[in-house]
C-alpha cells in the first residue's frame, strides 16, 4: 500500500462506530512508516545498484552472470 492510498482512505461514519480522533491518529502513525520505509526502500535501491557497479568494476566476470535488478537472471548451459 502506497502512502497517498493511506490518505486518501475514507470511512464511513457508524453509530457507535469508532473514535474519529484515535483512527486518525492511528493512520498517522501508519502513514510516517509507510513514508518511512518507501524512503529507505529507495535509499537501499540506490545503494544495491551502486554496489553491484562496483562489483562489476572490481571483478568484470561477475557482471557475466549478474541479471539486471529486477530481471530474472538466465543460465547459459
Amino acid at each position: 500500500m502506497q502512502a497517498k492510498e493511506i490518505i486518501e482512505h475514507k470511512f464511513s461514519r457508524a453509530f457507535r462506530g469508532y473514535d474519529v480522533g484515535e483512527v486518525d491518529a492511528f493512520l498517522d502513525e501508519i502513514l510516517r512508516d509507510q513514508e518511512r520505509l518507501e524512503q529507505e526502500l529507495e535509499l537501499l535501491e540506490v545503494r544495491n545498484k551502486m554496489l553491484l557497479e562496483e562489483l562489476g568494476r572490481l571483478n568484470p566476470a561477475f557482471l557475466i552472470h549478474a541479471a539486471p535488478a529486477g530481471e530474472p537472471e538466465s543460465i547459459d548451459k
